[in-house]
């Protein structure tokens, strides 16, 4: 099992145990770094947040922390959103074939999906590569629950926690591949994160990103207007290219779907 690496004084590892990924049974405990620095694990979620901090602090952030946003957000939006939002039809399983068929030529030890909200992307690495670390990571404990939840219907193991994706509970150059769905779009501020991401990231390492572009068209101007006081924000392809190049990011491939785009990103950094 990986080290982790304690968010407030990062001089120190922290030892997780791997029964924390078993969902057959409820694990709670607490994990300690040298200088006594307490984590708390409740019902397998590892929490390195203040219970009530909420990182970001967005309308949209902040609906998240809701049970009835958590049991919707995959069956209902998030099972229908790419084909509506593309204007194409694209099932959730054919966005999972697109994720494992762009990450499969790299190394797979250490998996971290940035935002997991109900563990979509985790869930489809971890079944279909049981033998790497899979972390979940998200502020909303609701969002990681019902992860957990559909995670023990298929008897998968991966690792929830609560965390800010402004500081990683990661070592440099520890993590082999990233994945985000959605989440750049929701960061109060992505450069932070982006190049925190960068940080955790082995050279060379990968990071399959889908986020949603700024609309060309008179309606769907409109309607990302009307997200935008929530905390949503919809860049232009060339801000976003921009941004993931400033982080120590190179776009290797890209496929396009209306508004809906998808990316892998590659470690820049040299080891």
């Amino acid at each position: 099992m990986p080290e982790l690496l304690c968010p407030v004084d990062r001089r120190h590892p922290l030892h997780i145990d791997r029964e924390i990924s078993d969902f057959n049974k409820s694990f709670n405990g607490v994990i300690t770094c040298r200088d006594a620095h307490e984590f708390p694990i409740k019902s397998n979620i590892i929490d390195f947040l203040p219970e009530a901090h909420y990182p970001g602090g967005s309308i949209a952030n902040f609906s998240n922390h809701f049970s009835i946003t958590a049991s919707t957000y995959e069956t209902q939006w998030r099972k229908r959103s790419i084909g509506w939002l593309s204007g194409q039809d694209f099932t959730l399983q054919e966005e999972a074939n697109l994720l494992l068929s762009w990450i499969d030529p790299y190394p797979k030890n250490i998996v971290v999906d940035i935002g997991a909200s109900t563990g979509f992307y985790t869930r489809t690495v971890a079944k279909a590569h049981s033998d790497s670390s899979v972390f979940a990571i998200d502020f909303s404990r609701p969002m990681l629950e019902e992860a957990i939840r559909c995670g023990s219907e298929d008897q998968l193991q991966f690792y929830p926690m609560r965390a800010d994706a402004a500081r990683l509970p990661f070592f440099d150059d520890q993590v082999d591949v990233l994945v985000c769905g959605g989440t750049y779009n929701e960061l109060s501020d992505p450069e932070a994160v982006l190049q925190e991401m960068n940080r955790v990231l082995k050279p060379d390492g990968v990071c399959f990103m889908m986020y949603l572009t700024k609309a060309e068209s008179f309606s769907g101007k409109i309607f990302q207007t009307g997200l935008l006081p929530g905390g949503v924000f919809f860049p232009k392809s060339k801000k976003a290219a921009r941004q993931f190049s400033q982080a120590g990011f190179e776009i290797t491939k890209t496929r396009s779907m209306g508004i809906v785009t998808f990316q892998l990103l590659v470690n820049t950094r040299s080891g």
